[in-house]
């Protein structure tokens, strides 16, 4: 039999408790496992104003492991977003592009829309939470966005309309009510009117519903890239307030 030098012996005993040590280490419950997906940019993009229309935001995620992830199909909270994948599988090392296609048609003021990629490797499995935040600048203002009218046969009351940016514009009016008529003409290439008209007497008064729920919505209908209907509400005044008003004139 071959009998090792005692310094060897040694140096294999320390090598040993070194190995072992190491090995304890890693799967202690302090060490910190690597992120499968890790975010090149930002999981949230905040956009601030943006027009009417589609747009669209790209996030990247590098993968960190020494295996293979794969991606499901997003799950979105709003069906303004149409997320689109580089690919269905990322090797290590390699970078997921997402892409999100944000329609803002849809929308009005200020938004906040989230969607998850779900991920499967061969140990693990998770969620990437993303989120796109904007406020949606409508193509058209309309001026007021809300308006009163007197129950008072020839009683007028417009709105202006104003084309902000894109291609939309207003083609025809549309009123809940029989007794408000609404007619639409062209003031500039940017500027449309509203023109409406109490177009008989109000009913006896004491048939009329509360004040809060006695008025209307006259829709705006609009073609191009913005909304493709735009809704006033209208308020009708009562007689006794139409009295009261004139007593005060007086």
């Amino acid at each position: 039999m071959q009998t090792l030098h005692p310094i060897t012996t040694f140096a294999i005993v320390i090598l040993t408790i070194v190995g072992c040590a190491s090995e304890h280490q890693d799967s202690s419950p302090s060490a910190t496992p690597l992120e499968p997906l890790i975010s090149l940019d930002s999981q949230t993009h905040i956009l601030g104003t943006i027009p009417e229309g589609g747009i669209e935001e790209t996030f990247r995620f590098r993968n960190q492991l020494k295996q293979c992830i794969r991606v499901a199909p997003a799950l979105t909270s709003c069906a303004c977003n149409r997320i689109v994948y580089s690919a269905d599988v990322v090797q290590p090392g390699e970078t997921l592009v997402v892409t999100a296609h944000f329609n803002g048609k849809a929308q009005a003021g200020m938004t906040r829309s989230h969607f998850q990629v779900p991920w499967v490797a061969k140990d693990s499995s998770g969620n990437i939470d993303c989120i796109i935040e904007a406020t949606v600048e409508t193509a058209l203002k309309l001026t007021p966005d809300r308006t009163i009218i007197a129950p008072v046969d020839g009683a007028l009351a417009t709105v202006t309309i104003e084309q902000r940016h894109g291609q939309s514009r207003p083609t025809s009016v549309w009123s809940s009510r029989s007794e408000i008529s609404g007619s639409l003409s062209q003031v500039d290439d940017t500027h449309w009117e509203v023109m409406l008209r109490w177009q008989n007497e109000a009913p006896d008064e004491t048939r009329l519903p509360p004040l809060a729920n006695d008025g209307g919505v006259i829709i705006i209908f609009a073609e191009g890239a913005g909304h493709q209907q735009y809704r006033i509400p209208v308020q009708v005044r009562h007689r006794r307030e139409l009295a009261l008003s004139s007593n005060q004139q007086e």
